[in-house]
C-alpha cells in the first residue's frame, strides 16, 4: 500500500514540476513576437523561465507541505534528548525529554561536547546525570558500536507555521537541495566523500518510509528528491536551446537560399 502511495507522491511531485516548466516557457513564447523568436534574448529567456518555473514549484511544494505538517525544530541547546529505543541510554533509562546534565561526572553543555566525552571513554559504563522535570536522577550506561555512543539525539518538536514563514521557507528551500547536491557532487569528484547511489528501488522505498508518517511527509520528501533533479533540469534546458537554437537558424538559411 505505502509503496503505491510512494509512487503516487512522486508522480505527482515530479507532474507539478514538469507543469510548472512547460507552463513558463509557454508563457516566454506567447511573450515575444514571432519574428523574435529565434534572437539570443529569447532563448536566455525561455531557458531560465523552465528552470525558475521548476525551482518555484518546488518552493509552493514546500510552503504546502510546511502548512499541513509544521515545521521540525531541533533544539540543540538544551540538551534534552530523544532516545532510540533498545539504545544503550534507552536500557539505562533515559527517557524522551531527559536532559543530559553530566557524563562520567563532566558537565555536558553541547553535543560535540557530549560525543567527545563518551568516545573517549570508550565501551565503559558512564555515570550520566539526569533533569527529568524537577528530578534528578543518575544512570549507568554503556556506549556500544564504533565510535562508541549513547544512542540520543537533541530534542524535536514540530512546531505549525504562518502563511508568511510557509513560503518564505519554501522559496530557499530548493536553492539549499541544489547547493547540498553540488557540494556532495564536488566532494565524491575530488574523494572526500563516498558516492551514494540508491537507485529508483531505493527512492521508493525512502518515499514509502516517509509517506507511513503521513500524506504530507510523503510529499515533502518526494518534492525533495524533485528538486535534486533542478540542476539536471538546468543543464539540460541550456542544451536543448543551444542545439533548438542551431537547428532554427539553419532551417532559415535553408528557407531564404530556397527563395533566392
Amino acid at each position: 500500500m505505502y509503496v503505491l502511495l510512494a509512487l503516487f507522491l512522486l508522480a505527482l511531485a515530479t507532474a507539478m514540476h514538469v507543469a510548472s516548466f512547460v507552463g513558463a516557457r509557454f508563457a516566454v513564447g506567447r511573450a515575444f513576437a514571432e519574428e523574435r523568436r529565434r534572437s539570443v534574448s529569447f532563448v536566455a529567456a525561455r531557458g531560465v523561465a523552465g528552470v525558475a518555473g521548476w525551482y518555484l514549484a518546488g518552493s509552493l511544494m514546500f510552503a504546502i507541505g510546511l502548512l499541513g505538517r509544521g515545521e521540525t525544530v531541533i533544539d540543540e541547546a538544551s540538551m534534552r534528548v530523544m532516545v532510540s529505543p533498545a539504545g544503550p541510554a534507552a536500557r539505562a533509562g533515559v527517557r524522551d525529554g531527559d536532559r543530559i546534565v553530566s557524563v562520567a561526572g563532566e558537565p555536558v553543555t553541547s553535543w560535540d561536547q557530549l560525543k567527545s566525552l563518551v568516545a573517549k571513554r570508550g565501551d565503559e559504563a558512564l555515570s550520566i546525570e539526569i533533569n527529568r522535570g524537577n528530578e534528578t536522577i543518575v544512570l549507568s550506561a554503556t556506549p556500544e558500536g564504533s565510535p562508541p555512543r549513547l544512542r540520543v539525539a537533541p530534542w524535536t518538536e514540530e512546531r505549525s507555521v504562518s502563511v508568511g514563514h510557509a513560503l518564505a521557507e519554501g522559496l530557499v528551500q530548493p536553492g539549499k537541495v541544489v547547493m547540498a547536491t553540488i557540494r556532495s557532487f564536488f566532494d565524491m569528484v575530488f574523494g572526500k566523500q563516498a558516492a551514494e547511489v540508491s537507485g529508483p528501488a531505493g527512492i521508493v522505498r525512502e518515499t514509502s518510509s516517509a509517506a507511513k508518517q503521513g500524506f504530507v511527509t510523503g510529499l515533502l520528501l518526494a518534492t525533495l528528491i524533485t528538486s535534486y533533479m533542478l540542476p539536471l533540469v538546468a543543464l539540460g534546458s541550456a542544451i536543448y536551446e543551444l542545439f533548438n537554437r542551431r537547428h532554427e537558424i539553419a532551417r532559415v538559411a535553408r528557407l531564404s537560399d530556397a527563395g533566392r
